[in-house]
């Protein structure tokens, strides 16, 4: 390098992101990136690479997750961002991976088959296709709420329709054929299969019978969505109230007590159960699902800037409307939190829409 040091070399971290800003040279981001032990320095170089191949290197190799996910963040190969997504050790990555894939079969396989649970909800979000999204609905039972998501996002009645009649055929032919409403009975109350026992109850002819089975699965069935399910069939909605309300309030699972809250169709309950969550819920996934049902722009910055999951910050960021508390992120937490602050960077650019 000769007897003086390029100034991206600087102790001077001003200085050296300073020099960085005037390279154009993609052989010296490389440099940079492999040779400087500073990481906000190399950050910034890796943030200015396009050379696709290094990019892989460095989103497959890097010791640095944060170094990774920069590098994954300007990855353009489908095939390569799609073999991150299934088979990367790192969750982050996994999801930084996910975010840029856009080829629709590539999503659709994530979603029906992938064992990272909120992946697979991304890979949903992700469906813009209709028809495959219809097919996810269907077939994509590793997580049992990624059918509720996926029938959510279908806006074509007749997809919709056909879904909900795929779902329930599977089972009724499996108990087509049985007209005894004895065995009927005798399945409603103890095959093994939950659902199994919801579509038995539904067969029932007797409608005192039917409803005593469906009251027996909303109190004590132990699938939460047949509990739910089983409610809404009940012809006293009083008692279907009660279930609904006990569950959005008490229940340990916060997927559950959004769905019930959803169920009462009441606003105030629906945010105070998702503001707790948000604050009282260990589980991520949970929080980051919450946090989807929140508008309130101050409780957003809150999340942004202070919860501890990149998946519930960065939706939270995401849904920030002024653009000027996204930049505050970015500056406040380049040190500190190198990772918020790259992706608050890139919503702010409009280069990420989360």
């Amino acid at each position: 390098m000769g007897l003086f040091k390029p100034a991206w070399q600087s102790n001077n971290e001003a200085k050296a992101l300073k020099a960085i800003e005037k390279i154009t040279d993609q052989n010296i981001f490389i440099d940079i990136a492999k040779i400087t032990n500073n990481n906000v320095v190399r950050m910034a170089a890796i943030e200015k690479l396009t050379d696709q191949n290094a990019l892989v290197d460095f989103a497959r190799n890097d010791n640095d997750r944060n170094i990774r996910i920069i590098a994954v963040s300007n990855l353009t190969d489908q095939s390569i961002l799609a073999d991150l997504v299934k088979n990367d050790k790192d969750r982050f990555v996994r999801i930084a991976a996910v975010n840029k894939l856009t080829d629709q079969t590539a999503l659709y396989d994530i979603a029906k088959n992938g064992d990272f649970r909120y992946v697979c909800h991304i890979a949903i979000e992700k469906l813009t296709d209709q028809s495959i999204i219809a097919d996810a609905a269907k077939y994509a039972d590793n997580w049992p709420d990624l059918f509720e998501r996926a029938y959510k996002k279908l806006t074509d009645q007749t997809l919709r329709q056909d879904v909900f009649k795929y779902r329930r055929r599977k089972i009724y032919e499996e108990v087509a054929n049985i007209t005894e409403q004895s065995l009927l009975i005798d399945m409603a109350k103890n095959h093994e299969d939950v659902w199994f026992r919801f579509i038995a109850s539904e067969m029932i002819s007797d409608s005192n019978q039917r409803q005593a089975l469906f009251d027996e699965l909303s109190k004590n069935c132990e699938n939460e969505y047949v509990r739910i399910a089983a409610a809404e069939r009940l012809t006293d909605k009083t008692i279907g109230q009660e279930i609904f309300i006990d569950m959005a309030k008490t229940h340990y699972n916060g997927f559950i007590r959004i769905a019930a809250a959803v169920a009462l169709n009441d606003p105030s309950l629906l945010a105070d159960v998702v503001l707790n969550i948000v604050k009282n819920d260990m589980d991520y996934v949970s929080r980051t699902k919450a946090v989807s049902y929140i508008d309130d722009q101050c409780i957003l910055l809150e999340i942004a800037r202070n919860d501890v999951s990149s998946s519930v910050y960065n939706t939270a960021m995401g849904k920030i409307n002024d653009p000027s508390a996204i930049e505050c992120i970015a500056n406040d937490f380049i040190k500190s939190d190198a990772n918020r602050s790259f992706v608050a960077k890139k919503i702010f650019n409009g280069e990420i829409n989360w």
